[in-house]
This record gives structure tokens, sequence and C-alpha cells, in this order.
């Protein structure tokens, strides 16, 4: 019930907003973007349009997010999750600098271990479909060598090669 109201209350915000923005504009000059010989575009059918996608965005990542839920819950390990928290946690000096940083960016603890699910949701998805075997891995792969030569640095240094045999064992 909770992920419904997740999903209907955002969707019904953006709509009444939508709807208030198309009731206010009028035709005049000033709320057209575009004229031309095939018609004007509108600061509210531009509107409507990026409302559109928002929510169809929105509504398609949830589902996603829910399908992928479904398939992998067994797959993604909740103490995994946790020792991620913990690294961050320790990394930021504590648990309440932590929560202070997630809450400068909008986010409470549980919403950061959610979206870590998700995340983990996802690319269990991409392990499942993406496959790449040693020998693709191979082919991509260079070797290096590095061969070090000790040069004189002085003409009294006892150890090393000078300029030119140092080119030559090159």
């Amino acid at each position: 019930m909770k992920m419904i109201n997740k999903l209907i209350v955002p969707v019904t915000a953006s709509a009444l907003l939508l709807g208030a923005c198309g009731a206010s504009a009028t035709d005049s000059k000033e709320n057209t973007l575009i004229s031309s010989k095939a018609g004007d575009v509108t600061v509210a059918d531009t509107m409507k349009k990026i409302g559109k996608d928002q929510i169809a965005n929105a509504s398609f990542t949830e589902m996603l997010n829910k399908i992928l839920a479904d398939k992998y819950k067994n797959k993604v390990n909740d103490k995994k999750i946790d020792e991620q928290i913990e690294k961050m946690q320790k990394q930021y000096g504590g648990k309440d600098k932590f929560e202070k940083a997630l809450q400068q960016q909008g986010l409470t603890a549980d919403k950061y271990k959610e979206n870590l699910r998700t995340a983990a949701y996802h690319k269990e998805l991409l392990s499942d479909k993406i496959k790449i075997s040693d020998s693709e891995i191979k082919e991509d792969s260079k070797k290096a060598s590095h061969i070090l030569i000790k040069v004189k640095s002085k003409k009294s240094d006892k150890e090393g090669l000078d300029d030119k045999e140092a080119k030559q064992k090159s």
C-alpha cells in the first residue's frame, strides 16, 4: 500500500501542477514560444509535454524497480548493503555525520538503503544479461613491459651505464 501511495502522490501532484499551469495560460503573444505557418507552440503546450515525459519516466522507473525487486530479491544480500552503509558511516566519521550528509542531499538513512538495494537489483540484472568471456577480456588487454636500466648520473659513478650504452641495451 505504501508503494502505491509513493507512486500516486507524485503523479497526482504533477497532474495538478500541470493543470494549474495550463489553466492560467492564454493564447497571447507573450505565451507563444515559436510562431510559424504550421502553427504556434505555446508555453502551455511545452509544459504539458515536459510534464507527460517526467511522469512517464517516473512511472517507468518505478515499475522497473518493482519488477527487479521481485525477480532479484533473493540474490541481493541485505548484510552486504548494511556493510556498505557501515563503511560509509566510518568514512564520514560516524553515524551522525553520515546522516547529516544524507539530510543535506534530501535523503534519509532508510531511503539511502533503499537506493543501494535498487542499485544492487540493477547490478544483478546486468550480470544476468551481459556475459563477458575470458577471451573477450584478453582481446582488449594489452601487455606492457618496462625495462629499467640504471644510467650513470655522473661520469664518476661506478654503477650503471652511460647514455650510449643504455640506448644500445634497450
